[in-house]
């Protein structure tokens, strides 16, 4: 995946997190932690990233990952950060989870392996039609602007898809201002 998937995903989850009727310095520090938190497999970092990729891309380090980050928000939350929106921690966990499994749709590729450090085997669900960008050379070739309309094509309606659904289930639920109600 490109971050373009991984942040349509990151945000996608996070329409969910975000607390109703919040406003927009809630909402959108929420969409940046959750797209940050899709992203964390991909950080550049000595020994992380795709520099180790069997580190960074491990099911079991997202998992204690993830939970330990959950953790330590779920704790700020109740003193120091008491801003942090009730399913923040939750969303964050899974954003980076999420990034397994997109990375794990790339066509023709051998797949993760997300066992890591305990088993050597390897999710693949490829998706015909999801290739890597291509890394070195022109950041803007065919190759990597068909990869990154092709994403965005795929995971933009899922974003819509959440924007609709959390639009739909909160349609009509607002207090009236004023009057009698």
């Amino acid at each position: 995946m490109t971050p373009i998937g991984h942040s349509l995903t990151g945000a996608s989850l996070a329409i969910f997190a975000i607390p109703r009727g919040a406003s927009w310095r809630v909402a959108v520090p929420v969409v940046a932690a959750c797209v940050a938190a899709a992203s964390i497999p991909d950080f550049s970092l000595p020994g992380w990233g795709h520099d180790d990729i069997l580190r960074s891309h491990s099911l079991w380090v997202a998992l204690v990952g993830g939970t330990s980050l959950a953790i330590v928000l779920s704790v700020a939350r109740r003193g120091v950060l008491k801003s942090i929106p009730k399913w923040l921690p939750l969303g964050l966990a899974l954003c980076w989870l999420s990034h397994i499994l997109l990375d794990a749709m790339y066509a023709g590729t051998p797949g993760l392996i997300i066992g890591w450090p305990f088993d050597k085997r390897r999710l693949a669900l490829p998706v015909w039609w999801l290739h890597t960008a291509h890394k070195h050379g022109d950041l803007l070739s065919p190759h990597n602007v068909r990869v990154f309309l092709l994403e965005l094509a795929t995971f933009g309606p899922v974003f819509a898809t959440a924007v609709g659904v959390r639009w739909w289930f909160g349609r009509g639920r607002a207090k009236p201002v004023g009057g009698n109600g």
